[in-house]
């Protein structure tokens, strides 16, 4: 439900709830970035404020592209400002940059200052609707995309810019609930002559290096703002992809899922299938084949964590190792007793020994990850630990230093890689 704006807006009701988040779609939508947008809007409320760069060029496809997946997911209205990667089709296709929602006892005012700076239009539209409508309502809040001169980032409106508005505000300030940005990845508020100011910009692009300060870490968000007995609180609430509990279900045996398993498995597969071709080009002295399948292998890996998240299959950390657990005691407990005993009545020495490398491997899986599970579930953070594979059969190795000797497959300590945290690949020992 995303509102077009062609004149000001009236709601017949007073104000009580509304979220506000901004930057959804200034990288453009992947599964994560639109499993966030969908997740804030599916909140009911009286409306959602989306505080500008809604798409990654405000050209017609970007847009229809960011309608689309607010008319299938969005519980309430959606009002929406300019921000600087929405230029230049904003108006033919959302409307009026400046703009005003008037409830009961609320006023909410939507300014365009998306090129860094307001706008004659922007600073005559701010007076004229301070002048007509601020005097009749109890609460004022204001909002537009760059956010004013700040002690967290220079990513902001001069300081000449910021004072025309402070000057429009001026007789307004005990009113003013919050003025209200977006633009910087991050979350924060602080005072500014005066005034409550708050930032938010973690509705689904990558973030910045900029502390949240409204929760532990920087990571997707958004703002409630609701108002309660002692007045207007703005509350933060993270965004997990993959948790959202409002998203209808895959459900299993659906056209969908089987169409989303069938293609992650496929993915999965050529991921794999591409780093074995890319390490036989080397070995057979083709580098540029090698760096070909790289690239490839590369890209698949995107495609099946895309297709996963789509599928709602990566949670939050309990619900993650709790389905590791089961897998791997299936497989170590059941599908690979039944491999191993198909490749020993077939005969097959190296399906054989496929089989129960991997098997002794997902065992120690699995007891690693039912021991973090533990850790999880009396309140414990997993202990850092030093980890090591084994570079010719796979095996997981837990410890101060790799074993003398592989426990499936025999071979000694030197083939042992060792697992760096945050990295995509690893260092031999």
């Amino acid at each position: 439900m995303l509102a077009k704006i062609d004149d000001n807006v009236f709601l017949d009701r007073e104000l009580t709830a509304f979220t506000v988040s901004g930057d959804p779609g200034c990288d453009g939508y992947n599964v994560e970035s639109a499993a966030v947008l969908e997740a804030i809007v599916r909140n009911p409320a009286d409306f959602h404020l989306i505080l500008g760069d809604l798409v990654p060029v405000g050209r017609e496809q970007w847009f229809r592209q960011f309608d689309e997946i607010l008319r299938r997911a969005a519980a309430a209205p959606v009002f929406c400002l300019v921000g600087n990667h929405d230029r230049p089709d904003y108006d033919s296709r959302l409307g009026r940059r400046n703009y005003f929602i008037r409830a009961k006892n609320a006023l909410v005012i939507v300014l365009d200052n998306a090129n860094w700076e307001f706008a004659p239009d922007a600073d005559a539209f701010l007076r004229d609707a301070l002048a007509a409508q601020a005097g009749e309502v109890d609460h004022l809040f204001l909002a537009f995309h760059v956010p004013p001169p700040n002690p967290f980032s220079p990513n902001s409106v001069p300081p000449e810019e910021w004072a025309k508005v402070r000057e429009r505000l001026e007789p307004h300030k005990s009113r003013i609930r919050a003025v209200l940005a977006g633009h910087v990845h991050s979350a924060f508020g602080f005072p500014l002559d005066d005034l409550p100011v708050i930032v938010t910009g973690g509705g689904g692009a990558r973030l910045d290096p900029v502390d949240n300060g409204f929760l532990p870490l920087n990571q997707f968000h958004f703002l409630w703002a609701k108002l309660e007995a002692g007045g207007w609180k703005f509350t933060a609430e993270p965004v997990l992809p993959g948790t959202d509990a409002g998203r209808k279900a895959v459900g299993e045996g659906t056209e969908l899922r089987r169409a989303l398993t069938e293609a992650f498995d496929g993915e999965c597969r050529a991921h794999l299938r591409y780093l074995l071709f890319a390490e036989r080009a080397r070995l057979l002295g083709e580098p540029g084949l090698a760096k070909m399948f790289l690239a490839a292998a590369d890209s698949e890996r995107v495609h099946a964590a895309n297709l996963l998240l789509a599928r709602g299959e990566i949670g939050d950390n309990r619900r993650n190792l709790a389905e590791s657990v089961r897998d791997e005691e299936n497989e170590w407990r059941r599908d690979y007793v039944r491999h191993l005993e198909t490749s020993r009545r077939e005969g097959d020495s190296q399906a054989e020994i496929a089989f129960a490398c991997a098997l002794k491997a997902e065992k120690v899986h699995h007891s690693l990850f039912k021991s973090a599970l533990d850790d999880l579930r009396k309140g414990e953070a997993v202990r850092e630990r030093r980890y090591f594979t084994c570079s010719r059969c796979g095996f997981t190795h837990a410890g101060d230093a790799p074993p003398p000797i592989c426990p499936a497959c025999g071979t000694d300590d030197k083939r042992f890689v060792e697992v760096q945290a945050g990295a995509d690949s690893s260092t031999h020992h």
